[in-house]
């Protein structure tokens, strides 16, 4: 899984051993990821870390969740001076602290997905991840980003609230983020772009593959896909593959 303070402590760390973040940020991303800078395993009372999460996911939670995750990705997007590799490693921390990619994952492959736990649906998860990061980086990149505002939150249903934004740059982007309520606290489980949902549009991309090679033959395609992906990087190093 994707989840885990500790996880994202150590993939900072990897990451700055290996050159590809820079030091202001490494830091950054181990005070947003880890309190007080202190791996959660050994933090005091880590255990109990549970019981003082959020029981229940208000609108205004969701909101400030998006809000500090949007203003995050813009000081990575802003920051002078990195290397294409650096910003994609940067970008790629805030998008899997952010992201819950297993829940997506497993929306887009629907009845393929199988097992969660299994090592077919491990590695798919994978690549998706750094697929899909690796399309934030080619599409905001190099973006000159004006303003980022939330501009609205509505509860659904089923507990999960959908918070609005608004990216002003060469031309408005408007988004809404499907914000859920987990045992590690809020994570986004889909993304909507001019009504389109990221996990139906996946979803159906990827079901004339599915129904023809199955799951391993789609992992197989996405290796292929994602084999000069910087993101990659990032995110086996999230889940402890490096």
């Amino acid at each position: 899984m994707l989840r885990g303070m500790n996880k994202a402590a150590f993939a900072a760390v990897s990451l700055l051993v290996a050159g590809l973040m820079t030091p202001a940020m490494g830091q950054q991303v181990s005070q947003a990821v880890t309190p007080g800078a202190m791996p959660a395993a050994a933090a005091p009372g880590a255990q109990n870390a549970s019981l003082n999460a959020p029981k229940t996911l208000t609108q205004d939670l969701a909101r400030t969740f998006i809000d500090e995750l949007g203003q995050r990705t813009l000081s990575a997007l802003r920051a002078g001076g990195l290397t294409t590799e650096q910003r994609t490693a940067e970008l790629g921390l805030i998008l899997i602290d952010g992201v819950d990619f297993d829940t997506i994952a497993l929306q887009t492959l629907g009845r393929y997905a199988r097992r969660s736990d299994s090592k077919e649906f491990g590695e798919f998860a994978t690549l998706f991840s750094a697929y899909i990061i690796d399309m934030a980086v080619e599409k905001f990149g190099a973006m000159p980003i004006e303003s980022y505002t939330v501009t609205s939150a509505s509860a659904m249903p089923n507990g999960d609230v959908m918070v609005q934004t608004s990216v002003a740059t060469t031309t408005n982007i408007n988004a809404g983020w499907r914000v859920r309520l987990l045992p590690d606290g809020p994570k986004i489980v889909d993304i909507i772009v001019d009504g389109y949902s990221m996990t139906t549009h996946f979803a159906g991309q990827y079901q004339d593959w599915l129904s023809k090679a199955g799951l391993e033959g789609l992992v197989s395609k996405m290796r292929n896909q994602t084999k000069n992906s910087l993101s990659l990087v990032v995110v086996r190093a999230m889940r402890g593959q490096g």
